[in-house]
């Protein structure tokens, strides 16, 4: 009869000395882990879309920039910075040189 009782006892397993508290607080800490991962993985979602989002907001920023430098002429006066011109003499201008994208148009000024 003993090594009946004995042959019981080697047979129980982990889960037979768990009690009801053991068993919630394991389930309580797996389900908290699932939620960490699940908030860990909405979290990487989130900063890539703010990646994606920034990186689109400074490319357009970058086009714009490039576009409106681009489509400013240049114009630049010929001479000198200041002239001095007495009452009553006459003043001959030089004019100016301008381009646009890397052309002359200075006859169009």
């Amino acid at each position: 009869m003993e090594e009946v009782h004995k042959d019981k006892e080697e047979n129980k397993t982990i889960e037979d000395f768990l009690t009801e508290d053991d068993v919630v607080i394991e389930t309580t800490e797996k389900k908290r882990k699932k939620k960490r991962k699940s908030k860990d993985k909405e979290n990487k979602k989130i900063n890539k879309k703010v990646i994606i989002t920034m990186a689109i907001i400074i490319g357009v920023i970058l086009f714009i920039i490039l576009f409106v430098l681009l489509l400013i002429p240049k114009i630049k006066l010929i001479g000198d910075k200041y002239v001095e011109v007495e009452y009553g003499e006459t003043y001959d201008d030089l004019g100016c040189s301008a381009s646009f994208l890397g052309r002359d148009i200075s006859d169009k000024v």
